[in-house]
């Protein structure tokens, strides 16, 4: 008797997890600065996104950059963060990119959009390793 109640409980949340999800994925996201279109709001999301080194890291701080794709008349994509996990001699970045859903009425004519953000480590890049955890393996980006 108490199997057959859990397993019906399990449906019953598991419909209702179910309902909220596309509830909440119908709705949209969150307000994105300069959307053309009145009473919609585009929804936007985090995404690892492939970055290199721009230039040569100074001392603790170095540039990442990263060429992604853009649609005219979208908001514009650009790195919101990026996850740092140092190692003794190894540095893992996760850089993330925040997109945004574009509207059925916008054209997108794949054009490449470069974005960058400056990167501030705990400790001096000398005789460290930089990795671009954003892909699996994680690939080395620095020294080359």
């Amino acid at each position: 008797m108490d199997v057959r109640m859990g397993s019906r409980l399990g449906y019953v949340v598991g419909v209702l997890l179910m309902i909220a999800v596309l509830l909440g994925c119908s709705s949209g996201g969150e307000d994105v600065k300069g959307s053309s279109t009145a009473g919609h709001r585009p929804a936007s999301a985090l995404r690892p996104v492939r970055w290199k080194i721009s230039g040569k890291p100074d001392g603790r701080m170095l540039r990442i950059r990263s060429d992604v794709g853009y649609c005219s008349g979208s908001p514009k994509p650009y790195i919101k963060r990026v996850r740092s996990d140092e190692h003794g001699r190894k540095v893992l970045l996760t850089a993330m990119l925040t997109v945004v859903t574009r509207s059925t009425d916008v054209a997108c004519a794949g054009v490449r959009l470069g974005v960058s953000k400056t990167v501030m480590l705990r400790r001096d890049v000398a005789g460290r390793a930089i990795y671009d955890a954003s892909v699996s393996p994680p690939r080395r980006r620095w020294p080359r």
